[in-house]
């Protein structure tokens, strides 16, 4: 397993954020992760970088493997839209056409 996210709570001050994330990325799968604007998305890809701590929760790293993040930037031809990518990092190649697997954030 490539990454395990299991059980993921985020919260500040009273506003729960993320409530009991898991979720798992198999090596070779290619994954997005889709959901409205403030459902947690940006918060989700911090904690899973390292650069927000998570309340509870774990995320587990196979060895050897590193995340690249391109953090959110808001432009103004972009406006209104969210742009996020997270990839992991492998010898190969990432060819973004195809066999993705999409998971909503409520």
């Amino acid at each position: 397993m490539l990454l395990s996210v299991s059980h993921i709570k985020k919260s500040f001050g009273d506003l729960s954020v993320l409530s009991d994330i898991s979720f798992s990325i198999e090596r070779g799968e290619h994954f997005a992760l889709v959901g409205r604007n403030g459902s947690g998305k940006t918060t989700l890809l911090n904690i899973i970088a390292g650069i927000l701590s998570n309340d509870d929760g774990v995320v587990a790293l196979e060895k050897d493997a590193r995340i690249g993040y391109l953090p959110q930037y808001v432009d103004t031809v972009m406006e209104g839209s969210l742009l996020i990518m997270f990839f992991f990092q492998e010898r190969t190649s990432f060819p973004m056409k195809k066999n993705f697997r999409k998971w909503k954030m409520k």
